[in-house]
């Protein structure tokens, strides 16, 4: 094994002890917000919305996890006035803010009001950046586009959909598995580094 050494007098690997100490007695006081809810009681006992958290939903295709998620998103956009950046690399991103827009005015495309589709557009533009999905990308580029979006918008989240869509930098000395698990820890690194929470739906194989 090879080893990093780091200089005796460095050691900022190591947490702060006070700063540990200071969450630990407001987390005691209530003072830690424990995660926001989505506003139905039997939903929010057992799921909320947290900051510089990492969510993956695994499920088969086609069993609606895009649909259920978007919902998430729009709930957390209304409710809380998150921003979200996202990446659907098997649904077209006008379709997403259409689903989007039913989901803010609670009826289909084609019966929304005139005036109604030119306020729910305004708001879907306004908490949720669509990357383009005429190319293939892979995660560390989302990423990338996540950090530099941060930069200049209100950015509280990414969903990323799904994982399975993405450009996969597999070589001979990198297994699909090793592959992935430093995927996902990049991705729970990134939420830690950044505050911005990461939606990641993912096939079932």
């Amino acid at each position: 094994l090879t080893y990093i050494e780091s200089s005796e007098d460095e050691l900022s690997f190591l947490s702060d002890s006070n700063a540990d100490e200071l969450y630990i007695r407001q987390f005691r006081q209530g003072l830690i917000e424990s995660g926001k809810g989505f506003g139905y009681d039997e939903l929010d006992k057992y799921f909320v919305l947290k900051e510089a958290e990492f969510y993956a939903f695994v499920a088969h295709s086609n069993v609606g996890k895009t649909t259920t998620i978007l919902w998430f998103l729009l709930v957390s956009a209304v409710n809380h006035g998150w921003n979200w950046m996202i990446y659907t690399g098997e649904n077209n991103p006008s379709s997403i803010k259409m689903k989007l827009i039913e989901y803010l005015t609670g009826r289909k495309i084609k019966e929304v009001p005139e005036h109604w589709l030119k306020y729910a557009i305004s708001f879907i533009n306004d908490h949720f950046y669509l990357i383009t999905n005429d190319k293939t990308y892979e995660y560390k580029e989302l990423l990338g586009f996540a950090e530099s979006l941060s930069r200049r918008k209100s950015l509280k989240g990414i969903f990323i959909d799904p994982y399975n869509s993405l450009k996969a930098n597999v070589t001979m000395a990198k297994s699909k598995y090793q592959y992935d698990y430093e995927a996902y820890s990049d991705m729970l690194a990134f939420t830690n580094r950044t505050k911005v929470t990461v939606f990641l739906s993912a096939h079932t194989i």
